[in-house]
């Protein structure tokens, strides 16, 4: 018999996160900023328990986290909604989900460090581009440092968003975004995905430092988007110089366009730009 932690299986049905994180935010504010709890839903938990709520640590993050065995939604938000009005009578345990501190980059300026004010702009940002994006599932966020690359987007037969899957080990913001971009082609512009080629199948092909993968519309669109929205979150933001110079040129063309075409400081994002006519080089 194994002595080893259970292992919990993901909940990956489409589930619309919207109301869980309104329960969850703006409920206390630390040093005057807004935080929030982290949720995820499984398809079990151990021991008969429906919900978990404690407290994630590791070498860089500490944050709230509610788990919570898949329900219906009003039962999930009930229970949500009781365990915020009790946060405060008990001692939150540890919750033994952190992954290890070696699946963690040393490097603290090229990652994201999870918190109760970081969770609030992830869950904040998200409901927000949703609506702008008019998609009405708000997919579940999670955390896997150990991910292969630095996040991917999971989607239904109808291509409504069911989870975001970010590696920490990068800018969590910023691949929510791109993530979310992808959601959106897939449900109003799958043309974009025609001919498209996944990361691992650029990287057989034409080695890991190439410019054909992030050429392609879909990825050129999904990062313009986070960039430029990105902005909007910040306004003293600058595009991070990538590694490849042609695309930054590019993209840099693409945000500015966003802007220069905006209404009242909004950019018009539920739309496809003409990528081609800003930066020829595209793929399609």
């Amino acid at each position: 018999m194994s002595s080893g932690k259970p292992v919990l299986k993901r909940c990956t049905d489409t589930i619309d996160m919207a109301p869980l994180y309104e329960a969850v935010m703006n409920r206390t504010k630390i040093n005057g900023k807004n935080v929030s709890v982290h949720i995820n839903i499984y398809e079990r938990l151990p021991v008969d328990k429906r919900l978990v709520h404690g407290k994630c640590s590791n070498l860089f993050d500490a944050y709230e986290i509610i788990l919570l065995e898949k329900d219906s939604p009003s039962s999930m938000l009930k229970q949500v909604s009781a365990a915020m009005e009790r946060r405060y009578l008990i001692q939150l345990p540890q919750v033994n989900i952190s992954f290890s501190d070696s699946n963690l980059k040393q490097d603290q300026s090229t990652r994201s460090k999870i918190n109760g004010a970081y969770i609030y702009l992830l869950q904040k940002t998200l409901l927000d581009v949703c609506k702008i994006l008019r998609l009405n599932n708000c997919p579940q966020i999670w955390f896997f440092p150990d991910y292969f690359s630095a996040g991917t987007s999971e989607t239904d037969d109808d291509n409504n968003a069911i989870s975001l899957i970010l590696n920490p080990n990068y800018n969590a913001l910023f691949m929510l975004l791109h993530e979310i971009r992808h959601v959106w082609q897939k449900k109003y512009h799958p043309e974009v995905l025609d001919n498209y080629i996944d990361l691992e199948t650029c990287w057989e092909k034409f080695g890991r430092k190439n410019t054909y993968y992030g050429s392609q519309i879909a990825e050129f669109d999904a990062d313009a988007f986070a960039h430029a929205y990105y902005r909007l979150l910040v306004p003293s933001y600058r595009l991070q110089q990538l590694e490849f110079s042609p695309l930054n040129s590019g993209l840099k063309k693409a945000v500015k366009y966003y802007f220069s075409t905006s209404k009242q400081g909004m950019p018009d994002f539920d739309r496809l730009i003409d990528y081609k006519s800003l930066y020829p080089g595209l793929i399609l």
